[in-house]
Parts: structure tokens; sequence; C-alpha cells
């Protein structure tokens, strides 16, 4: 296979005879020199950034200082443009190290922030994603083996955030602190909250981060009041260049504007921090319809960073469930939401939109289950500590819990069943109190007004623990709660196997027939034409359906209660299929062999008796192990000239059975179907 070389303008190597002579040439060593040089460099040198234009009017102004603070310098290089950054070279690498690693350097009345120097500046067209890919995290379990405890051990090594990962987060968050020191008011500081500090995050999942003014929050004091801040208009049109340093922010005029003017400036000032170059911030958008205003913006081309503004109940919120994780020495508690968490995700409960779930309602909804089987108390016994905020009591305390006992499997399929068997639109899921309540005993348990006149009635009902008017599942539409119901009553069927299996557990089945980007991501599509006068779209689908399971035996996957799907329905032309036999391998022989003994059989019937005489040689049979699962759609193009598109999609398998059954399919379909189609006793069932 080719590679390209990155150092020579990616030239592509199509082998490795060419890939050896190129790693020979003058022009490959020259780059090669070049860029251990630059290496070299960049390991000695610093830069700095976050200090007002043209602080610094000379290289003296930067050498004599780093070299007092980290070691000797051998050049400074100071922007020659507008004067916001500069670049310090040492003469020893570690003097480097050491001033990284001290973050910020007071130079005179200047904080001059310090970070690595880089030398590839190749540009980012769009940020990038780090989020696992379902398909691929599938493919590391099966890997694992079919030890259910080793599977999850498997994926949480996938998709869990690591330890360094957190402190990258929280690195993050500190360097948006100090970007937004000169314009925010003193004390401000950038705090991480969500998944990211609950230990629930996934890779690539959003950074959750507010900023919080200590004490209790933005209040308005007696100067506001009076009139003595400065307008809103003033506030909202003036530069920043007037509304940084001695001239920030204070509390009072933070809280006098509202939730969205908030975002308004906080959003200029980040782009002023952009400008000045004190945060690498990208992708920078406001959302200022949302119930909670938000930014969105990338720091760094990879980090998706939602930042709000004094979300003290969040934090709150996310302080809960840290202690609820926190409180299981076992953690086993981490475990069964990260598996829930990644169920939901291959299930496509996740999708984007604002009319599907998210991790927060999800965990809710495990909490809830866990309350009502007695593992974790309500909310309102855990509240001995105090604490008010917007008016909610949010104080907890969390006692130590044990679920080193739990087995993982059984203890989702009870969580399957508790909620497949919850009618959602006629209950509340209340974590407060640690049951599901009807609506009459919603209302009687909870009178205060706020919540009568601002809890939205909705297909999903699951109360925030703290913030007791708000529904947090108001949002989900039916499409979603079909999709969560399916999925559910799905999930519980795969799990009564004798052997249960996460990997079989997260393919779940897809209730989204005729996707077109699905189909557009097939791991193979054969394109049959139809020419025959009968080739209608349902003896089409008949014709793959009869191919898939009477001559190759594949097993339609079972539905709950054991009913096997009529997998070629006109209305439903997806199916989902367990291979548990390579009836593609060694057909030739036995073909010869039937031509043979039965000259006067048809070609189907001859493929059907090779694979029965396949299944008798014992060294080719499998006894029932499957081998892959896939799934099979079938779309039938009638523009131009008619033609069958059959796309098959790799759930799970090893890549070299799922190769070999692509090439054998491509020749077997293309030859087969047409004849099928055109065979009326053939098609007869």
């Amino acid at each position: 296979m080719g590679r390209h070389c990155d150092l020579c303008d990616h030239v592509y190597l199509a082998t490795d005879a060419i890939a050896e002579q190129h790693d020979r040439g003058k022009r490959h060593l020259r780059n090669l020199a070049n860029k251990t040089e630059l290496d070299a460099l960049a390991r000695r040198s610093v830069f700095l950034f976050g200090f007002p234009p043209n602080s610094f009017s000379t290289e003296v102004d930067l050498a004599q200082p780093f070299s007092n603070a980290f070691g000797t310098v051998s050049r400074v290089i100071l922007d020659s443009n507008k004067g916001t950054f500069a670049i310090v070279e040492f003469v020893d690498p570690s003097s480097a190290q050491n001033a990284i690693a001290a973050k910020s350097i007071q130079i005179a009345s200047h904080k001059v922030l310090i970070k690595e120097r880089k030398t590839d500046f190749e540009k980012k067209t769009a940020p990038v994603s780090e989020k696992p890919v379902v398909a691929d995290v599938l493919a590391k379990l099966a890997e694992a083996g079919t030890d259910f405890e080793a599977q999850v051990d498997s994926l949480i090594h996938e998709v869990a955030l690591s330890e360094e990962d957190l402190s990258n987060r929280q690195n993050i968050a500190e360097q948006l602190t100090e970007a937004l020191a000169d314009y925010l008011p003193s004390g401000a500081r950038v705090e991480v909250f969500g998944s990211s500090a609950t230990g629930l995050g996934t890779k690539g999942c959003d950074l959750d981060c507010t900023i919080l003014f200590g004490g209790d929050g933005l209040v308005l004091a007696k100067a506001a009041e009076a009139g003595l801040l400065r307008s809103k208009f003033h506030l909202m049109t003036s530069d920043m260049s007037l509304l940084s340093g001695e001239n920030k922010l204070t509390n009072e005029e933070m809280a006098k504007l509202t939730p969205a003017d908030r975002v308004r400036y906080v959003s200029k000032a980040l782009n002023d921090a952009r400008k000045s170059k004190k945060a690498p911030i990208s992708d920078q958008t406001p959302v200022l319809d949302a119930k909670c205003p938000v930014i969105r913006f990338f720091f760094d081309h990879h980090c998706a960073i939602e930042l709000s503004i004094d979300n003290r109940l969040g934090v709150n919120n996310s302080k809960w469930l840290a202690a609820l994780l926190r409180s299981d020495a076992s953690g086993k508690l981490r475990r069964f939401l990260l598996v829930l968490r990644f169920w939901a995700l291959s299930g496509g409960l996740f999708d984007a939109g604002k009319n599907h779930l998210n991790h927060y309602v999800l965990t809710l909804l495990a909490v809830a289950f866990l309350q009502n089987k007695g593992k974790i108390s309500p909310v309102i016994h855990q509240s001995n500590a105090s604490g008010v905020i917007s008016g909610w009591n949010v104080g907890f305390s969390v006692d130590p819990r044990d679920f080193s006992d739990e087995k993982l499997s059984e203890l989702l399929k009870e969580f399957f069943k508790f909620f497949a068997q919850t009618p959602f639109k006629d209950v509340v899921v209340c974590p407060r109190l640690g049951r599901l309540l009807s609506w009459e005993e919603f209302e009687a348990a909870f009178p205060d007004e706020r919540i009568k006149n601002n809890f939205k009635h909705s297909l999903l009902n699951v109360q925030d623990p703290f913030e007791l008017s708000h529904n947090t599942a108001a949002n989900a539409n039916e499409k979603c709660l079909s999709r969560l119901r399916r999925l559910l009553v799905v999930s519980i069927a795969k799990l009564k196997t004798p052997t249960p299996s996460l990997t079989t557990l997260c393919s779940a089945d897809d209730d989204r027939p005729n996707n077109s980007s699905a189909k557009s991501t097939a791991d193979l599509t054969v394109r049959v034409p139809l020419n025959c006068a009968n080739a209608t779209e349902a003896a089409a689908k008949a014709a793959v359906e009869r191919l898939l399971v009477a001559v190759l035996k594949f097993e339609p996957r079972m539905e709950p209660g054991f009913k096997r799907k009529r997998v070629m329905r006109e209305e439903d032309a997806q199916s989902e299929f367990d291979v548990e036999h390579r009836l593609w391998q060694g057909r030739r022989g036995k073909r010869r062999e039937v031509e043979r003994s039965h000259p006067e059989m048809t070609e189907f019937d001859a493929e059907v008796e090779v694979s029965r005489l396949l299944l008798l040689d014992e060294q080719r049979a499998t006894h029932g192990t499957k081998l892959l699962a896939v799934r099979v759609d079938v779309d039938v193009e009638s523009a131009g000239d008619r033609a069958l598109d059959i796309h098959f999609h790799r759930i799970e398998g090893a890549d070299i059975d799922f190769h070999n059954l692509s090439h054998f399919l491509d020749t077997f379909l293309k030859k087969l179907v047409p004849q099928l189609i055109g065979d009326n006793d053939a098609m007869e069932m």
C-alpha cells in the first residue's frame, strides 16, 4: 500500500521500492534536515502572548527578565506588525521547558503568557473532530473477546476521557480565564462542568464551561440602583480597548445585563482575545435563544466549547453527579453509565437537533432507575447540606454506595425492562423524590407556583433534581420516543442470551429504513442491472432474500418475542442477518461435483445443493458460531437503465471474513439475481 511524504509536499509514493528510492533522494534528505533543525529550535523556544500591543519596544525588555527567570536567552523576536506577540529562544532546551511550565511571567505591569513554540503551521480548513466512530469502537469490542466485562473494559478504554484528557480540559479553562481577565470583573473564572467534570466524559465530547463571579454570583448592588454604572449601550457598542484593563466590567455592570447581553459582551471579549492572540479561538458563534444562552467555539481547532455565563445550577448538578460516582468505590456505577451512553449513541438517540435526548437526560433516567431499585437515595434525602441558587435549594450530601455485587449485563437488562414498561407521557421521572410520579402526585408534591407555571408537560417528563421547574426532556418528540421504545425492547431481547455481548447490544437495529446517508456509507454495494420483464421492485427484493437465506444460509436476526423478520418487505427494505458459515469458500469444486451428478438442475437449485454439501463437510462447518453480522438494504434505481443496488453494512465480524464475502457477493449476486427474478417457479415460497 502506498503512502504520502509529508515532508515533500505530500508526494504520493505508490510502492515500497519507490518510497525507498524517494527517502534516499537529495530533496527528501534536505527537507528532513530542515525539519530536524526546526524541531530542535522549537524545543528551546517559547511563544509569548497576552500583553497589550507594543508593550515592549526592544528585545532587551524581554531578554533580561527571561534570562533571570529561566536561563540564558540567545535571541528575542518581536512582532514587528502589531506588537502583540514575541518569541524567545534559549541556549538550553530545559530553560524553555521551565518557562512553559511556569505558564506566565510578570514584567513590569504586564502579565505575559507563555506556551510552546510551533513550527508546523499547516492551515486547518475546519475544526478536527475527535469523536470516536461507533463502527470503529464496535470493531475494537469484537477484538476483546466474548466476555461482557472485558468488552466494557475495552469500551471505556476506547471512548472515556483519560486523566490526561481531563487535565488538558482543565488547562483550557485556565487559559480562557487568563485570556478574559482583562475584560471581566476581578475574580471571575472559567469553570468546567458537565461530563468533563463528572467523570462521564467521552473523547471528542463538547467541553461545557461557565464564567463564575465568586460569592453569590451576579447580584445588583446599590451602585446599580443609584444609576452609577455604565449604560448597556456603552457596554455593547464601545471598542474593547475602552472596556479592558482598568476599565473592565464590574460585577454590578455584568449583573445589570440580560443573559443574552452578557453572552454578547463575552463574545466581543473573546473576539478581541482572539485578535490579540491571547487564546487560539475559532468558529465562534453566540447562541442567544437557548434556555441558557451560550457561546460555541473551538479552542485550538480541536476542542469544541460551550461557554455560558454564571451557570451555577449547571455546576451544582455536575458536583452532585460527580459525588454520586465517587460514592461507589467499585467503579461499577461509572461503568454502567458509560455503557448506557454508548448504547444510546449507537442507537441514534443522541442525533443532532433539538428534539433528541441528551447525555444529562439519559443520566437522570439511569439515576431514577437506580433510586427505584434502592441503590441510590432520593436527592431530597441527601439535602443535609445548605445552599440556594436562584431561589432553589441545591444542597446535597451523598452516602457511600456499593455496586460491587451488580452484574452489568443484568443491570442493563433491568434498566431496559423498567423503562420499556413506563408510560412516559403519563408520569414524571423525579430524581428528587426518587420515584416516578403520576401527574396528580407531581402537582401535590410540588405546589410551588414557579413549578406549576413553568414545568412543561411533554411526551417525556424528567424533572431536574434542583431546578424543579425544569423539564429536562421537554424537547423530545414522538420520533425520538418511538426510537427509544423500540431500542429498549430490542435490547432486552439481545441480553436474554446465555452469553450476552456488548458488541451485539450496541449494534442496535436501525429503525430508519431507506436512509440515503446510511446507504452512501455502505461497506459494500453491489449494483445489478435489471433487464428482464418481471423486474419489479418486490421481485428484486424477494430474489435477494432468497439467495441470502436459502443459498448462503444467512440467519435473519430475531425480533423480541422470537418472531422472524420478513426481511425484504417492500415498505421496509432493510434487515439484519447473522452469518454463521463460510459458504463462499470452496464452492467451485463442489459445483463441479453437482454438475456431474445432477446435470438437470437449475442454476439456483445447483447453488442450494452446493451449500448443502459444504455444510455436510465438518471441516467447512462452523457449528453455529457467528462469523459476521450485516445489515442489508435494497434500493431499486428507476431512472435511466434500471438497476438494483444492494447495500451491505458490516455490524460486527472480522475484516478478512467480510472482505472475502464481499469479493464473492459481487459476482454471485450479479449472476443469480436476474436469473431468479425471471424464474417464477423458483420464486414461489
